[in-house]
Parts: C-alpha cells; sequence; structure tokens
C-alpha cells in the first residue's frame, strides 16, 4: 500500500490538489491498463465544477470511491460531511432569506393570507434536523419581525379590499358584462363584505365622494345663477311672466332652483315699484315706513346689516317738517336725505338679492340633503348582512343572560351556539328591516301623489313582485330573486317562501308618506304648514335621528 504526504491530503479539498493528488496516485499504479484508467480518471475528475459546494462534494465522493487506505477514507468523509453541512446551512439561509422577502412582499402589499403562509413555512423551519441554536434564534426573530408587520398589513389589506369593493360595486353596474362575470363578481364583493372594518371604510369612501361631487356641482351651480340672475330680474322687472317662465323651464337641471329664486325675487318685486315711486318725489318726502316695512319683509339676519344705513336715513329724516313741507338746512339737509335714501335703497336691493340667493341655494340643499340621506339608507341596507363585532357582543351577550346560573354541558352549549346564531339572523333582519323603512320614507319624501302599485291602487302580492322580478332577470335564480328583493324592501325581511295574500309590508308602502300627505292641499299649503325651509330640514334631521334611536334599541 502507498502512502500519502500531508501535503497530498491537504490538496484534496482544492481542484488542483485533487488533480496533482491523482496524478501521484496514477504514478503509483504503474503499468499501461493503469494509466489508461488513471488518465480516464482525471479527465472526469477534471469535469467536475469544484466552484461550487456541490462540485466540491462529487469530487470528494469520486475520490472515496476508489481509496483504499482507512486514513484517507476517514479524512475524505470528514471533508465530505463538512461539506454536507456547509451546503444544509447555506440551503437553509437561502430558504430562510426566500421566505422572509416573500413575506415582507406579502406584508407590504397587505395580502395577509400569503403573509401567514410564510410565517407557517418558517415556524415548519424550527423543526429541521440539525438546528443550532443561533439558527433557531435567527428564524424566530425573523418570524417575529414578520408577525409585527402584520398590523400594518392589515391596514393596507383594509384599504385594498375597499378599492376592490368600490371597483367591483361599479363593475356588476355595467349592462356589458356578462352575467357569469357578475356572479363571480357579487361573489367576491359578499366575501369582502365579512369585514365590518372594509364596509366601514367603503361607506365613508361613497359620503366623501358625493360630498366631492355635491362641491362640484354647488360651483356649477353658483357660477349658473350668476350668469342668469340679471335675466332673471330683468324679467321680474319687466313683468315679463312668459318670458320668465319659459326661461325657468329652459334651465335644465337648475329648474327647481331657478324657481326658488324667482318665488322669492318675485315676492320684492313692489319694492322696485314703491323706490320708482319715491325716487320721482320731486320734494323727496322722507318716507321712513316704506323702508321699515321692506326690511321687515326679510330674513332676520340680512335686517342686521341694513340697521347702519337706516338708522342714518331715520336721523337725517327728523329734519323734514311736515306742516311746512320743507327740509331743515334747505338744500344740503334735502341732498344728504337723497344720498342716504339711495344708499339705503341699494342696500335693501342687494339684500333681496341675497335672500333670492339663499332661496336657490336652499332649494339645492335640501335636494342635496335628502340624496345624501337616501345614500345613508342604502349604503346601510346593503351593509346590513355584515355582522360587526358588536352586533355579535350584542348577540351573545343576549343569550347567556337567559341560561344564567346554568350548569354549561355540551348540549346546552350547542343549543346556546344555536340560539346566539339564530339572534345574529334577527340583528341582520331588523338592521335590514330599518334602512328599508328610512329608504322608503326618503324616496317618497315630499312627493304629491301617492304611489299606486296596482291598477286598481291594491298592493301587490309577494308572488306577483317575484315573478315580474324572475321575467327582467331571467338568468338569476328564485333565490337571488328573492334576497335582492328582500335587499331593497320590496320584499318584507321576514319573507319566507310560502303562500300569503297581499304583504302587509307593501300595504305600508303603499300607503306611506305620500298618503299621509294626500289631503293636506297643494305644494305650497302643504309647505306652509311644515313651516320654513329651515324647520323642514331640522324635521327631516328629527326623522333620521328617530330611525337611528329605533334601530340602536
Amino acid at each position: 500500500m502507498a502512502t500519502f504526504s500531508r501535503q497530498f491530503l491537504a490538496n484534496l479539498g482544492g481542484a488542483g490538489g485533487m488533480l496533482q493528488g491523482a496524478s501521484d496516485l496514477g504514478g503509483a499504479i504503474g503499468g499501461i491498463g493503469g494509466q489508461i484508467k488513471e488518465k480516464r480518471f482525471q479527465t472526469e475528475l477534471a469535469a467536475i465544477d469544484t466552484t461550487t459546494l456541490a462540485g466540491k462534494i462529487k469530487a470528494q465522493e469520486k475520490l472515496l470511491g476508489r481509496e483504499t487506505d482507512p486514513r484517507v477514507v476517514l479524512q475524505l468523509q470528514s471533508e465530505i460531511s463538512r461539506l454536507r453541512n456547509e451546503q444544509r446551512d447555506l440551503e437553509q439561509f437561502g430558504q430562510l432569506s426566500a421566505l422572509t422577502e416573500a413575506g415582507t412582499k406579502a406584508a407590504q402589499e397587505g395580502n395577509l393570507i400569503a403573509l401567514d403562509d410564510e410565517i407557517s413555512k418558517l415556524r415548519g423551519m424550527l423543526d429541521a434536523p440539525g438546528l443550532g441554536i443561533d439558527q433557531k434564534r435567527s428564524i424566530d426573530g425573523r418570524i417575529n419581525d414578520l408577525t409585527a408587520r402584520r398590523v400594518d398589513a392589515k391596514k393596507i389589506n383594509v384599504t385594498n379590499e375597499t378599492r376592490e369593493l368600490f371597483d367591483l360595486t361599479n363593475k356588476i353596474k355595467d349592462p356589458a358584462i356578462p352575467d357569469s362575470e357578475k356572479v363571480k363578481h357579487q361573489a367576491r364583493i359578499d366575501a369582502i363584505r365579512q369585514n365590518p372594518t372594509v364596509v366601514g371604510n367603503y361607506q365613508t369612501l361613497q359620503m366623501n365622494r358625493m360630498e366631492f361631487e355635491a362641491k362640484k356641482e354647488a360651483i356649477k351651480a353658483e357660477q349658473w345663477l350668476d350668469k342668469n340672475m340679471s335675466t332673471i330680474n330683468n324679467f321680474i322687472t319687466d313683468g315679463n311672466d312668459k318670458g320668465l317662465e319659459d326661461f325657468i323651464q329652459g334651465a335644465g337641471e337648475y329648474t327647481d332652483d331657478a324657481q326658488a329664486f324667482a318665488t322669492k325675487a318675485l315676492s320684492y318685486k313692489e319694492s322696485i315699484i314703491k323706490f320708482k315711486v319715491q325716487n320721482e318725489n320731486t320734494k323727496r318726502k322722507p318716507n321712513v315706513d316704506l323702508y321699515q316695512e321692506e326690511i321687515d319683509l326679510l330674513p332676520e339676519e340680512l335686517r342686521e346689516h341694513l340697521k347702519p344705513a337706516f338708522n342714518a336715513y331715520k336721523e337725517i329724516a327728523k329734519k323734514w317738517n311736515p306742516k311746512t313741507e320743507t327740509w331743515e338746512g334747505g338744500v344740503a339737509s334735502r341732498n344728504a336725505a337723497s344720498g342716504l335714501e339711495n344708499i339705503l335703497q341699494k342696500r335693501i336691493t342687494t339684500a333681496q338679492t341675497a335672500a333670492a340667493t339663499a332661496a336657490f341655494n336652499d332649494n339645492r340643499s335640501e335636494k342635496n340633503l335628502i340624496k345624501k340621506l337616501i345614500l345613508e339608507a342604502k349604503l346601510d341596507l346593503d351593509a346590513a348582512p355584515t355582522l360587526t363585532n358588536q352586533d355579535r357582543t350584542a348577540a351573545r351577550l343576549s343569550v347567556n343572560a337567559r341560561y344564567q346560573g346554568v350548569k354549561r354541558t355540551s348540549t346546552i352549549q350547542e343549543k346556546i351556539e344555536a340560539e346566539i346564531a339564530e339572534k345574529e339572523k334577527e340583528i341582520v333582519q331588523d338592521k335590514i328591516r330599518a334602512a328599508t323603512e328610512r329608504l322608503a320614507f326618503l324616496n317618497n319624501y315630499g312627493k304629491e301623489e301617492p304611489v299606486d302599485d296596482g291598477d286598481k291602487g291594491q298592493p301587490q302580492s309577494n308572488e306577483d313582485i317575484i315573478s315580474e322580478a324572475m321575467k327582467d332577470n331571467p338568468n338569476r335564480t328564485r333565490e337571488e330573486i328573492i334576497e335582492q328583493l328582500i335587499r331593497i324592501g320590496d320584499l318584507p325581511a321576514t319573507f319566507k317562501e310560502e303562500p300569503d295574500d297581499l304583504t302587509e309590508i307593501k300595504m305600508r308602502r303603499s300607503r306611506g308618506f305620500e298618503a299621509k300627505m294626500e289631503n293636506l292641499g297643494s305644494r305650497e299649503e302643504r309647505i306652509e304648514r311644515l313651516g320654513t325651509r329651515e324647520e323642514r330640514m331640522a324635521d327631516l334631521r328629527k326623522r333620521m335621528d328617530d330611525f337611528r334611536e329605533k334601530r340602536a334599541e
């Protein structure tokens, strides 16, 4: 048996050393056959890429395969073991880095499912054999880091799902989208709506969007009035009622608002005539009562601004002698009175225009408030099936209160959980019912004629309502149709698939707000009885608060 130097054994770890060692060994073999085998061995050995750990291990294994010296065998086996441990450590490090990177990306994207999956994989690495304490600490550190990132990831996820809910809700309204796509989108919408936080954010987003649009519309309306105010006032001044009517009817989306402006402006029409007559008075006799009457017709907040000019005019009017019908102080007093009177007239006219403008804006505000409340009711109706933590807590407390002091056997606990589930359904139905009532009230608010649901004024049966809806939606199942009808309020929240006659809910809707208003006279008479616009809006807000309080109870 040939013996090998320490230098030869030390060189076995490197490519050059291995090849040189192989050459020395080949020389010791001797013989032509040995030289051929050795040449082939060297060729195969040289083909191995020893720049990688896998290549080094393969080369060492090839050397080991022909080694017979026990001492060399042990050294080769030891080196192979060391290289394999190093390879395993590197693979673990690479895996650890990949999982950490994927987890970080998932956290940044708000992908909670992917983040939890990466955390789970990291925990699985802790069970790998041969891990040292330092390696376990490293893995634990990365798990803790990704777990901490979950808080922010959850916020991002809520934002992402809120945006997705908004986009999908708009998509399913597109008539060009196939029904199969709408079904898929609706399923995703229903899944997203299971998160109360997302639903709340969605509602806020919708309300903010509406308020933003309302502000833009307010600017447009203001621009329209600025452009057309003089035209309306000229029609009023000239007494051209036909021209005024035609102009208002052609005002498009601003017809109602323009009518409110014109109605208010017309109430001040006599002022123009009175001021003209007063100005034609050659002696310029003061008329304090005239201006007092005109000021009294204005809203209180506008009267305050007229006090300085009116008081100045009243003071100068004291210089008029009614017995002699002359001015004390002569022309100077007359001119001073005339100047103050002109200022007062202009300010009264400006205040009257402001009052008419306020009527224009108030009319728009009333409509916008109704639109806002309707949107709020619709959003609440859509969100009704979503159980909040508060809802779940209320259901659990309500049921548990009935089992106070009862021994909690497995059977009893199952019964409690079943009752809690039923209570949660009741809460959902209550929310649907409350939102439906609000929506019905708001949709009917201010309408003059009662809604006729049947040819003879009779409300439709549940089956008729369902049948009509199924005709309009042939690609949807009966169950889907019923669920949607309940959601929009055309079927009662407590509806069940069973024969029934006329539904009470439909009768209530047909006899709703409009029916109550039926015998109250004309719109003008009704408005007068209801009070000022401010009073009507206050009443509306109170009614909405009552609805909310009823829901809270």
